[in-house]
């Protein structure tokens, strides 16, 4: 399966970038709330497109960066 990748712009009033995509395998789908790493830095996956994240068809994940300074980050 081709699973493309996507900056997710709504959380922030911008349009959605994308990133690229990569073939993997059925069983290695990412789920919602789960995190990526692409080129050397992890994203938390926030949305998919369709909604739901089927089997069998191309997935659109969106993602955002995520904060290694988690415990000390600024809250919003």
């Amino acid at each position: 399966m081709n699973y493309e990748f996507w900056f997710d712009g709504q959380p922030h009033g911008k349009d959605d970038l994308p990133i690229g995509y990569v073939f993997r395998e059925e069983w290695q789908r990412p789920t919602i709330g789960g995190q990526v790493r692409i080129k050397g830095r992890n994203y938390k996956i926030t949305r998919t497109s369709p909604a739901g994240n089927p089997t069998g068809q191309k997935v659109i994940y969106y993602v955002e960066p995520v904060n290694d300074n988690w415990p000390y980050r600024a809250r919003k």
